[in-house]
């Protein structure tokens, strides 16, 4: 490999892990501009156009494959799945390198920038995880992580896949976009949403157990825990240099088992992080996260009017005046007016339950923080 190659195949690298750490993906160009690529690429012949076009089908199966198989190990631990796979590439056999696009000579995977630098930052995110005291912060910093190597992967899709060649030494972006009359975005794009809804669901899903584990009263559980899911880790990246197929099965079971309980999980997140956390960040600085113009933050003790148990509302008014319920959506809010009521509450351990009730007198079990005034 030249000097000058080298010298782009580490600065690409750089550029990935820049974007993966800021989070912000910039403009990086136009498809109006694709006309002039034909004239940077050498045409393909007649017989070549035919050869690609019949196995096209098969490249995207396989593409996809080898690109989905690795997500569940990236969604368990994502600094640390992404330095196996750069690792693999970078410093594994050369039978696995030949024989996986992914981790071919010319992928981005191969580097040894990128790669130490994957382990310096599992190394940062996850020796905190070890102990009850400084795994708060391992947890407050988990989704930058699962973001920041979501937006790595994305990059590498969208914007390495021009780098993927066939036998003739042609781009099969090139080729896909020019010899069959398809663009190839569509289909990178519709891989990228799909790692990132993956990698997110099943790190969502993680996130909920780790917050249990830390909640959990016995000391060398955290360090237990963590140690397990970076075995778990190598196993799934281990059964995918052994069968991209098999890992990729594995992956969409997972996948669809997170999906089922991530609605669910979500909301004991919220509902946990404000009863442990919110009492300290609203000490800590009321005018922002104090009690405002919108009401207080409570939660559903039980299901009522078709809102899931611990669906988190805002509440405002008072006995005499009457209150108002709101959930928050993404896309709308919706208020639930009830009458005057004088609620009935008992301060527990962590939080404050009362109850009031509906213009159908029916009683509505809610908890509230305790506040640190």
């Amino acid at each position: 490999m030249s000097t000058g190659s080298c010298i782009e195949k580490n600065l690409r690298s750089v550029s990935y892990i820049v974007l993966g750490l800021v989070a912000l993906l910039a403009p990086l160009g136009s498809l109006s501009n694709a006309a002039e690529i034909p004239n940077l690429l050498p045409m393909p012949t007649v017989q070549d156009a035919l050869v690609l076009e019949s196995s096209q089908e098969l490249v995207k199966h396989i593409s996809a494959v080898e690109w989905l198989g690795p997500l569940a190990p990236i969604a368990l631990s994502p600094f640390f799945g992404l330095a196996c796979l750069s690792g693999i590439a970078t410093y594994g056999p050369d039978w696995l390198q030949q024989r996986s696009a992914i981790f071919g000579s010319s992928s981005p995977l191969n580097n040894p920038a990128l790669f130490w630098s994957m382990v310096v930052l599992t190394a940062v995110t996850s020796l905190p995880r070890f102990s009850k005291v400084s795994k708060p912060i391992a947890l407050a910093v988990e989704k930058l992580e699962a973001y920041s190597v979501v937006i790595i992967l994305i990059a590498m899709r969208v914007f390495g896949s021009s780098e993927v060649e066939t036998l003739d030494g042609v781009s099969l972006v090139a080729s896909e976009y020019f010899v069959a009359g398809i663009g190839t975005l569509p289909i990178d794009v519709a891989l990228a949403i799909a790692s990132a809804i993956n990698v997110l669901v099943i790190n969502g899903v993680k996130l909920f157990c780790e917050l249990v584990i830390w909640l959990t009263p016995i000391p060398l559980i955290d360090m237990i825990v963590e140690a397990t899911n970076k075995a778990l880790c190598v196993a799934l990246m281990g059964l995918y240099c052994w069968s991209p197929l098999f890992a990729t099965v594995v992956n969409l079971i997972l996948l669809t088992i997170c999906i089922f309980v991530y609605a669910w999980t979500q909301r004991r997140i919220v509902y946990y992080l404000e009863l442990t956390v919110g009492p300290l960040v609203e000490g800590w600085l009321p005018r922002w996260f104090g009690r405002n113009a919108d009401g207080d933050v409570v939660f559903l003790a039980e299901s009522w009017n078709g809102i899931p148990i611990l669906t988190r509302l805002r509440l405002k008014g008072s006995p005499c005046e009457g209150w108002r319920l709101t959930r928050y959506r993404w896309w709308n809010r919706i208020e639930y007016p009830l009458p005057p009521f004088e609620p009935k509450s008992e301060a527990g351990l962590l939080a404050q339950a009362f109850s009031l009730v509906d213009d159908r007198s029916q009683s509505i079990l809610l908890h509230r923080h305790l506040s640190p005034d």
